[in-house]
């Protein structure tokens, strides 16, 4: 059971965070901790250090790229963009309802109410290397600190024919989502600055599966400890239990071995195949 301490514990925290950890795309969740890269279930394609962060690119299935960035000492995830590689087969966006290559920019601001807010030193319109456009909108997430910004791009062919006739067609009919990005406002304020421009009609929006049209949840509600009563099972597992592994992306939990033993001793006490010990602030599962 390999990474499973990695995998439960990233449950866990999951299950009990603050709404900002709604905002997630391919199973990775902004505020969440880097052990949740585990879920991806393939090693980063290229890593770099930017200042006290780190940035790793994933590649995913159907062609798309996934950009992680973490603050290395708290391993908190700061930012999330995913990119469309261009194929068919990812063209699903990790917001509900929009597609990559698909939605166009008209669609998202009807759909988002508004054209968005744009950061002064993220300028809302930019060259790409072909010769063609990116055009970002951003908006506020309700009931988070983050930010959700939509790049739609204009083909270098479009741009092209566009010059040549000397017509002037509506970019939001033309433009079509490229990337999308999630991240938490006060760093994106450090890469792309604090001052903002609000189009008009603009207002915050809800992230799917962010309880959009319920009450929202007190501070002390949201981070309430489950319970083992809050996950009813018709049968409790009685099989041999494993042994921890305290190898590899694991290395990390060996300082509580003891702890851990003696706690997995007594049987599964949560789901009716789980064993949680808890140490300090941290905790773990071993099945």
């Amino acid at each position: 059971m390999k990474d499973l301490f990695a995998a439960a514990l990233s449950a866990l925290v999951i299950s009990t965070a603050s709404t900002a950890f709604a905002q997630s795309m391919s199973g990775v969740s902004v505020g969440g901790d880097r052990q949740q890269l585990d879920i991806i279930g393939s090693r980063p394609v290229a890593t770099e250090a930017m200042g006290p962060h780190t940035i790793e690119k994933y590649q995913l299935s159907g062609g798309n790229e996934l950009s992680v960035t973490y603050h290395r000492a708290s391993g908190k995830i700061v930012y999330l963009e995913t990119d469309w590689g261009g194929e068919t087969a990812g063209a699903f966006a990790d917001f509900e309802g929009f597609k990559f290559g698909k939605t166009t920019l008209s669609e998202i601001r009807a759909k988002l109410g508004s054209n968005g807010m744009s950061f002064k030193e993220r300028p809302p319109v930019t060259p790409t290397p072909d010769g063609g456009l990116a055009l970002f909108n951003s908006y506020e997430v309700n009931g988070s600190g983050t930010i959700a910004t939509f790049v739609t791009s204009v083909s270098a062919v479009t741009v092209k024919s566009i010059k040549e006739k000397g017509s002037n067609p509506n970019v939001g009919d033309t433009a079509k989502l490229e990337a999308v990005i999630v991240g938490e406002k006060d760093y994106l304020e450090t890469i792309w600055g604090s001052d903002k421009t609000k189009s008009p009609n603009y207002s915050a929006i809800d992230w799917p599966g962010n309880g959009s049209g319920q009450a929202p949840k007190s501070p002390q509600a949201a981070l309430t400890k489950p319970e083992a009563a809050d996950f009813p099972v018709e049968r409790v597992y009685r099989g041999k239990t494993a042994k921890p592994d305290f190898s590899g992306s694991n290395a990390h939990f060996r300082d509580f071995r003891t702890r851990i033993r003696q706690g997995m001793a007594g049987g599964p006490g949560f789901a009716g195949e789980y064993s949680v010990i808890q140490f300090g602030s941290a905790r773990a599962a071993q099945r």
